[in-house]
């Protein structure tokens, strides 16, 4: 069926908490890691460098987003991995901004967000997006059919 026991929302971080400056980014800086100020300052640089230079995370407000998603992305590709060690099935179901129509696997970034976050208040969305989302769950039935996929020596390359 289309149920699932369990249902996890990512949230990633917008630009705003991302700049180094950003109250969030000085907290985890100063209180969490409890940085000295110069350990703090070469953080900085390699921060800023990363940010503006290498990756370009800061080029835009969707550059920012997309690669904070990046970072929710691993952390839900690790509980997909464990939920299936368990014997629990999961799925992933991605936003697609702007869709006026909600894909199989996939949902409408801003619908979702406006529901989730200003109608229900579950998160300031001044602050925080949705990356991405999961289902998690024992199945009714089994497959229909059985998934198809490339062989590894089509997709991968050793070097």
């Amino acid at each position: 069926g289309l149920e699932a026991s369990h249902f996890v929302v990512f949230l990633t971080r917008k630009k705003v908490d991302l700049e180094f400056d950003s109250p969030y980014v000085r907290y985890i800086q100063e209180e969490v890691k409890q940085l000295p100020a110069e350990v703090d300052a070469i953080y900085k640089e390699k921060y800023a460098q990363f940010t503006t230079e290498d990756y370009k995370t800061f080029e835009s407000d969707r550059a920012a987003f997309d690669w904070s998603s990046k970072q929710a992305y691993i952390v839900m590709a690790n509980m997909m991995t464990m939920a299936a060690y368990e014997g629990l099935d999961s799925c992933a179901l991605e936003g697609f901004e702007g869709l006026d129509s909600c894909a199989l696997e996939g949902f409408n970034q801003d619908k979702m967000t406006a529901f989730l976050g200003d109608e229900l208040g579950l998160f300031d969305t001044k602050h925080f997006g949705i990356a991405v989302m999961a289902a998690f769950g024992y199945r009714d039935e089994e497959p229909h059919r059985n998934k198809t996929r490339r062989t590894m020596d089509e997709i991968v390359t050793v070097v």
